[in-house]
């Protein structure tokens, strides 16, 4: 039976000790750095910090500026097609302005929608 037992306990895994567990802080590793590495760290650190967040901003904003033109053009043309050429005015200067730069096609198409809330509105004071 001693054999039994013996054979068992060899063939059963053993578990790893477990890791003390160390605190960490940067001045401990800042111990092993150069001053100048860690500058270099701090001022990594820092660029990769304001390129993810200009990259989010951009990518919300140009998301954004195109949903919102295009909601101001809609709005603008109704308020056209109701007689409101102030408020189709403000609405159209506001898609202009949140338009992106390369939409030159979506671009025409506002400055178009003004040209001719500008005739209406010159044909409507001369009646």
């Amino acid at each position: 039976m001693a054999s039994a037992s013996s054979s068992y306990s060899s063939s059963s895994p053993r578990r790893p000790k477990p890791k003390p567990k160390v605190d960490w802080n940067a001045a401990n590793r800042s111990k092993l750095m150069s001053p100048d590495v860690v500058m270099e760290e701090i001022e990594s650190a820092i660029a990769a910090t304001e390129y993810e967040h200009a990259s989010r901003h951009l990518k919300a904003a140009a998301c954004s500026d195109v949903e919102a033109a295009d909601r101001a053009f809609r709005s603008a043309r109704t308020a056209v097609a109701k007689g409101d050429f102030e408020v189709g005015m403000e609405l159209s200067q506001l898609a202009l302005l949140n338009c992106p730069p390369h939409k030159t096609n979506a671009i025409s198409k506002i400055q178009t929608l003004i040209a001719h809330m500008k005739q209406q509105r010159a044909a409507s004071t001369e009646n």
